[in-house]
């Protein structure tokens, strides 16, 4: 939303509307992730090391800010005295290469989904195995000896 913006730009300036709809777009996205990494951190994870698992993942969110001002740090202008219309090029380029960078992870993410939905199913055979007594490592028997 931010790199589209400069398309609409009168004079080097944005509307304002761009910004209150950007940063609405990414607290949504940040309430959704949020919620289902520590949902999935529950479901995945014996419950002795729960509370472990949820600090490691809030270090992690902290980790990342950090991350998000050191590329706050590559978007400050050169110097002081350069108008909208100087910078304007210049952030919408900014915005371009992280739009293109998130989606580039959203690529991976959905790759990866096969292989995620692979190991969930195995989690979960172990899981019902272990809550019936039997091993969840045993070999399986071939259908002739059933």
């Amino acid at each position: 939303m931010f790199a589209f913006s400069g398309h609409y730009a009168v004079d080097g300036h944005v509307s304002s509307w761009f910004m209150v709809g950007g940063y609405g777009l990414y607290s949504l996205g940040e309430l959704l992730v949020s919620g289902l990494g520590l949902a999935m951190i529950a479901h995945y994870v014996p419950a002795r090391m729960s509370g472990f698992m949820m600090g490691a993942y809030y270090v992690a969110t902290g980790v990342s800010q950090y991350l998000g001002s050191v590329v706050a740090n590559f978007a400050r202008m050169p110097s002081n005295d350069l108008d909208s219309l100087q910078c304007l090029p210049l952030y919408t380029k900014l915005s371009f290469g992280l739009g293109w960078l998130a989606a580039g992870g959203a690529a991976v993410a959905i790759i990866l989904l096969p292989l995620l939905d692979r190991l969930s199913r195995e989690h979960r055979r172990c899981v019902d195995a272990v809550r019936s007594g039997t091993d969840p490592f045993a070999p399986a028997k071939p259908a002739s000896l059933q």
